[in-house]
């Protein structure tokens, strides 16, 4: 892999300039990582959601600032699913790309001490990380699911097309056209124009879909089963007590609440009173969440 120094231009309303690393942790074009912090033996890595890539929230340069000083490297990645490429990805995919990351910063950059901290579907991106990789040996140290809402519940809140779709999307599968695109107009009121493939589609919208994590109707025991490894590690929750995704007839807490129980033992809580899903106007509180908790991980038995 080939490594780059880079200066952004653009780091938050100050216009703060961030140094840090370009890194290429896969062949792809857009398989990029952005390093604040370097060299460091403690890394946290920012996973976007639906449409992010790099700097996705104004939180990322303020959590590369607060926390280079406390030994800790701030690592943005850019999936293949970045800005319009979810419609035809999987949280497979980004799984497998986040693990190839961990395991460069591993071995070319000396982390032990590895953090997920996912926003929305970063928060899947995480989860099915744990799934498929929480028995590697060194483990994770600590997740962090900041904004970990139902794709479905939002979908059908916010957009009344929805079964109209789901019933188009389902026959394409049924035609063994699941990786064609369904359509480019599908979500908020249709103004969106990411293509879309059937089968991703209905990931997002259908009870028990590859994305549905985080839903309300979810019973317990299935809550368990999907969020269950990732709480073999101290995970975090974060929830937005305002968050526009979340239908107004749940209720957050006991939502949060369950969460944590399904989780386990090793997770915490916490619900910012009038917080937005994207946490506009809160991302100093969010810093100094995310610095408390970062401060009580216990390090790898190899740092």
């Amino acid at each position: 892999m080939s490594f780059d120094g880079l200066r952004t231009v653009k780091a938050d309303d100050n216009d703060t300039a961030l140094e840090g690393t370009l890194i290429r942790y896969g062949n792809a074009s857009a398989q990029i990582a952005f390093a604040t912090g370097l060299p460091s033996s403690r890394h946290l890595i920012l996973i976007g959601g639906l449409g992010s890539g790099i700097d996705f929230n104004e939180y990322c340069p303020m959590l590369s600032l607060a926390l280079k000083p406390k030994g800790w490297a701030v690592v943005q990645i850019m999936l293949t699913s970045a800005y319009i490429g979810y419609g035809v990805a999987s949280l497979d995919q980004d799984a497998s790309e986040i693990h190839t990351l961990v395991d460069l910063l591993r071995q070319e950059f000396g982390a032990k001490t590895v953090v997920l901290l996912g926003h929305s579907t970063g928060c899947q991106d995480s989860v099915r990380y744990m799934q498929k990789y929480s028995t590697e040996k060194p483990p994770l140290a600590g997740v962090i699911l900041q904004a970990s809402v139902s794709d479905r519940e939002a979908l059908a809140y916010v957009y009344s097309g929805t079964p109209a779709l789901i019933e188009e999307a389902q026959a394409m599968v049924a035609e063994g056209k699941g990786e064609d695109i369904l359509t480019r107009r599908w979500d908020s009121g249709g103004a969106s124009r990411t293509p879309i493939t059937a089968r991703r589609y209905l990931s997002f919208t259908v009870p028990g879909g590859d994305d549905d994590m985080f839903s309300s109707d979810l019973t317990d025991a299935e809550l368990k089963e999907r969020l269950g490894p990732c709480g073999t590690v101290p995970t975090y929750v974060v929830f937005s007590g305002a968050d526009e995704n979340v239908p107004p007839g749940v209720d957050k807490v006991r939502l949060v609440d369950r969460f944590k129980q399904a989780l386990g033992p090793l997770s915490r809580s916490t619900i910012i009173d009038g917080a937005e899903h994207e946490l506009d106007g809160y991302a100093p509180q969010f810093t100094q969440l995310v610095e408390a908790f970062l401060g009580n991980i216990t390090a790898s038995p190899l740092e």
